[in-house]
C-alpha cells in the first residue's frame, strides 16, 4: 500500500501542467520590417531574413538560437548577445529590462515578468528599433521591431 501512495505521489509531484512550460517560455520576440520610401509615399512591409543567428556573450557554451525569440536573463536587468543576420558580421544585441518576480502557484513556483526598457545594437544594423509591446508576458506576442530601409536592406 505505501509502494503505490510513494509511486502516486513521485508521479504527481513531477507532472508540469502545460500553463506552467508556457510561462517559463516567455522569451523576447524580434520582428524585421522593411521600409520602402518612394517620393511621399512610405510603406512597410513585413520581412525575414535567409538566417538569424543569436548566442549569449556572457554564456558562450549556451545554446545558439537560430530564430528570432530570444530568452532573457533571470538574474540580470540587461542581457547581451552576439546576433549575426544573413552572416553579415557579429553584432552586439544590448536589451535592458526590468524584472518582477512573483509567485504564481504551488505547482509552477515563482515566475519572472520582464518590462523592455531600452534595446539597441553595437555597431548598429537597421534604421531604428521599435519596443512594440513592452511587456514580455506571452508566448507569440512580437515585442520589438528592427526597421531596415530598402538601401539598408540590400546588404542583409
Amino acid at each position: 500500500m505505501y509502494c503505490i501512495s510513494i509511486v502516486f505521489l513521485f508521479v504527481a509531484c513531477n507532472t508540469i501542467p502545460d500553463s506552467c512550460k508556457e510561462q517559463s517560455a516567455w522569451q523576447l520576440r524580434i520582428g524585421f520590417k522593411k521600409v520602402k520610401i518612394a517620393g511621399n509615399l512610405k510603406t512597410v512591409k513585413d520581412s525575414t531574413f535567409r538566417s538569424f543567428i543569436a548566442q549569449y556573450i556572457s554564456h558562450p557554451d549556451t545554446n545558439v538560437f537560430k530564430t528570432p525569440s530570444l530568452p532573457l536573463a533571470q538574474g540580470s536587468d540587461t542581457s547581451k548577445f552576439s546576433i549575426n543576420i544573413n552572416k553579415n558580421g557579429i553584432h552586439t544585441l544590448y536589451v535592458v529590462y526590468k524584472r518582477d518576480r512573483t509567485f504564481e502557484n504551488y505547482t509552477c513556483g515563482f515566475r519572472t515578468n520582464f518590462t523592455l526598457d531600452t534595446i539597441y545594437t553595437v555597431p548598429k544594423i537597421c534604421d531604428s528599433i521599435i519596443i512594440v509591446q513592452p511587456n514580455i508576458n506571452d508566448v507569440y506576442q512580437e515585442n520589438c521591431r528592427f526597421y531596415f530601409n530598402s538601401d539598408t536592406t540590400a546588404q542583409y
